[in-house]
């Protein structure tokens, strides 16, 4: 979904500046990805999600999966492997719900770690997919200047 989430009535101006700052960046780097790296990209993140919530059967239930329980979690990317026409801007709205998840105080201090390792999970996963990315660019360069 590319709904915007709504930051948490705990966010602080400050927290909110930060990350603005942090996802613009990071919005950025996901815009960059070619086609292929940035599904490569998202079929990893959604699999971390999912290796997150393994023992999940029933996604609705948020009673008996307590890890669910929030209102961020209808904009986190869940289907794997992702859908092949999936909007870049969904992969954005994705890491915004978990840092908002992240610092929402209204939320168990286990949610809102699983949001905080959801996040970095995925800010990891995008700074290995653009380092391949910018690895390959180069080497295509390469190729091409030794092809003339």
């Amino acid at each position: 979904s590319a709904r915007i989430p709504k930051p948490p009535p705990s966010a602080t101006q400050v927290q909110l500046g930060l990350w603005e700052r942090v996802l613009k960046h990071r919005a950025e780097q996901i815009h960059d990805l070619s086609p292929s790296f940035f599904l490569s990209y998202v079929n990893e993140i959604t699999l971390q999600l999912k290796n997150s919530q393994l023992d999940m059967k029933d996604h609705s239930t948020s009673l008996k999966h307590p890890q669910l329980a929030g209102v961020y979690t209808s904009h986190w990317l869940t289907t794997h492997p992702p859908p092949p026409n999936l909007a870049r801007i969904s992969v954005v709205r994705h890491l915004q719900a978990l840092f908002f998840r992240c610092i929402d105080d209204r939320l168990p201090v286990q949610l809102r770690q699983h949001g905080i390792d959801g996040l970095m999970m995925a800010l990891k996963s995008l700074d290995d997919w653009m380092a391949k990315f910018k690895t390959y660019c180069e080497e295509y360069r390469l190729k091409k200047e030794e092809e003339e």
